[in-house]
């Protein structure tokens, strides 16, 4: 095999295995962030910042699309007062 087959072998995979994985990497921020947010909730503190959050992921590598999805649905929990969860794994 050369390095050029071995190159384009690892960018097939990356591109067949990159959402599993950043979903993967994700999960214990988000988890993390729902976990914070219930606890505030409960002691009737305010609410963790979504954009502190949005922040922290992009400052740990994450340059996702779907950040400007991400604040309207946080912004929804904060109107109802509903606790945010993370979403399940992904399967095949």
């Amino acid at each position: 095999m050369t390095l050029s087959q071995i190159r384009n072998r690892i960018h097939a995979l990356q591109r067949r295995f990159g959402l599993p994985l950043t979903v993967i990497r994700l999960r214990p921020y988000a988890t993390q962030f729902c976990d914070q947010w219930a606890i505030a909730q409960d002691r009737n503190e305010p609410l963790p910042e979504t954009h502190v959050f949005i922040r922290k992921l992009a400052s740990a590598g994450f340059s996702l699309t779907t950040f400007s999805y991400l604040l309207p649905r946080l912004g929804r929990h904060r109107e109802d007062n509903t606790i945010p969860h993370p979403l399940p794994t992904l399967s095949n």
